[in-house]
């Protein structure tokens, strides 16, 4: 019976030490998924920027060119006289 006592309180012994083990990994699994969390964040909050700076560039971009266009196609017409 005392064997059995004892038994018992070895294996809670063992097992609060599993749940302990347990417990500090779940912690660390948690915090990495909240530094991951921040990490997808801060990069999609950069590629939104970067997206928005290229859409501007891309407006800029077609805004400076239809001049050119104009440009080379009354050069083309004039070549043609």
């Amino acid at each position: 019976m005392l064997n059995m006592k004892i038994m018992n309180v070895e294996q809670l012994r063992a097992t609060a030490e599993i749940q302990e083990k347990v417990n500090e990994i779940q912690d660390h699994i948690d915090d990495t998924r909240y530094k991951m969390d921040k990490v997808y964040k801060k990069s999609s909050e950069k590629n939104g920027v970067k997206a928005a700076i290229m859409v501007i560039l891309a407006i800029s971009v077609g805004i400076f060119a239809i001049p050119v266009g104009i440009l080379a196609i009354s050069v083309g017409i004039n070549c043609f006289r």
